[in-house]
């Protein structure tokens, strides 16, 4: 279990100089944690993406955006383990503050999707840089998450930490 964690603590170090580097994008940050969920936290070590939702995504993308636009699509839509919600997870740079647009983007992608997935309700995350400082939390609608990559990354080395600590007494 240390060496586990210890390995962890290597690639959150990595995840962090990524997140530094104003030249990273989105689809690094996505890629990265898409394949790490655990850096999320302990609800998220479960949620799994599967070829099922990834196919809808993809039609959902495709009808939706045609020509110069045809990038744009929900990031990452997971399925909690119980199978009571998804939860749809919007990436943006790290160098970018997260906007109330942003906020609206993933909002919409998700009642899109809900169309193509109606038996279950969506959770949303959005992450990037810090909020904007004039986007007030209060405000958030309540399926609404926002939050930087550095305290996703502060968050995990903590639980990282704290495992090591307690195995080692």
């Amino acid at each position: 279990m240390a060496d586990r964690a210890r390995a962890r603590l290597r690639f959150l170090d990595d995840l962090e100089a990524l997140r530094a580097n104003p030249a990273t994008q989105e689809a690094e940050m996505h890629k990265a944690l898409e394949r790490n969920l655990w850096v999320l936290g302990a609800p998220h070590h479960l949620m799994s993406s599967n070829v099922t939702l990834a196919s809808i995504v993809k039609e959902y993308a495709e009808k939706k955006f045609k020509g110069a636009r045809s990038a744009r699509r929900p990031d990452l839509l997971l399925n909690t383990d119980p199978g009571d919600r998804y939860l749809l997870i919007e990436f943006k740079r790290p160098s970018q503050p997260i906007s109330r647009k942003d906020e609206n983007q993933a909002q919409e992608y998700a009642d899109d999707l809900h169309k193509l997935l109606p038996a279950k309700p969506f959770d949303l995350l959005v992450v990037g840089g810090k909020r904007e400082a004039k986007s007030n939390p209060q405000n958030d609608a309540p399926n609404m998450k926002v939050a930087s990559y550095a305290d996703i990354i502060s968050r995990a080395r903590h639980e990282v930490e704290w495992l090591l600590k307690t195995a080692a007494h």
